[in-house]
């Protein structure tokens, strides 16, 4: 298969990459050689800007759209840009995807399509975002679903809980779970914004292992969550990581943010049922594999 990774430089898409080359043709849209990966072809290109993504897809199997210009925040100074830069061209590839009769997989959001629910999140349930963010990813849903309504366009969205890991990108480290860790053992103040929070976290190598499966999968469902099923809040992370460190952490309390739900939990019984997807490593065993890395992240 040949797939095109839209985005494919970031965190998810550099793993992702990584190990869909060991057995694909990948062409990633985003860095150069500076961070290239072995066996994967690179290429530039303007999302924002860009007016036909034909040249791009023409010889492609699979495109997987990652682009964002968006994070999840409070400020709305931005909305007119952000929906210039992320819904406009992406109408466009999904046109040029429908008329070369390719199929899109579009990396969305399983922390804040959803908004407030105080159950697990379903794929069936309604979809209420109260952030930007998760807008632009549902409105992206949306037109993946219409454009498949009027052209046939083949397409899937996955919608990814908070990903971590214990290797070190580009000199970050990924999410905040090992960020949580790494204040605890530097002494680092761990700012908490609201204390009640309790979110769907997830390893990375179960988030590239789903995905997978998705672009793997053959039969009709579209829309997956993808995720641990298993909520934490911040505290039972900072508690466990003090446990296996024998170190207390230095806490400092903000308000909750308008942007963030109190409660993001993923049904994932629709993406086990499918595609015989499970995750594997459990938030205490993902801690040990961070902290084993603590000193010297794995670069990628």
């Amino acid at each position: 298969m040949k797939y095109l990774l839209l985005g494919g430089s970031g965190f998810i898409g550099s793993f992702l990459a990584s190990s869909l080359a060991k057995e694909h043709d990948v062409t990633v849209i985003g860095h150069g050689p500076k961070f290239g990966l072995p066996n994967v072809k690179y290429q530039q290109l303007d999302f924002t800007g860009c007016k036909d993504f034909t040249k791009y897809i023409k010889d492609i199997d699979v495109i997987i759209h990652m682009v964002s210009t968006i994070i999840p925040s409070d400020n709305l100074s931005n909305v007119n840009q952000e929906i210039a830069d992320n819904i406009f061209p992406t109408t466009i590839l999904l046109k040029n995807a429908a008329e070369l009769k390719k199929e899109v997989v579009f990396i969305s959001s399983g922390g804040t399509v959803y908004g407030e629910n105080s159950k697990k999140n379903s794929e069936f349930d309604p979809e209420n975002p109260i952030c930007n963010y998760g807008i632009t990813k549902l409105m992206i849903e949306k037109y993946l679903h219409l454009y498949h309504h009027f052209y046939g366009l083949k397409y899937k969205v996955i919608r990814l809980s908070n990903p971590y890991s214990e290797a070190v990108y580009h000199g970050k480290k990924q999410g905040v779970i090992p960020v949580i860790i790494d204040s605890i053992v530097k002494d680092r103040v761990i700012p908490v914004w609201g204390d009640k929070e309790v979110r769907d976290y997830i390893h990375i190598d179960d988030a590239i292992a789903g995905i997978i499966a998705v672009l793997n999968y053959k039969g009709k469902v579209r829309v997956f969550n993808l995720g641990s099923g298993i909520g934490h809040t911040v505290h039972n992370i900072i508690t466990l990581a003090e446990s296996k460190l024998n170190k207390k952490a230095k806490i400092e309390y903000h308000p909750a943010r308008k942007c963030d739900v109190e409660k993001n939990v993923l049904d994932i019984s629709l993406i086990k049922k499918e595609t015989g997807w499970t995750p594997n490593i459990p938030l205490s065993k993902g801690i040990d594999k961070i902290i084993a890395q603590k000193t010297n992240g794995e670069k990628i």
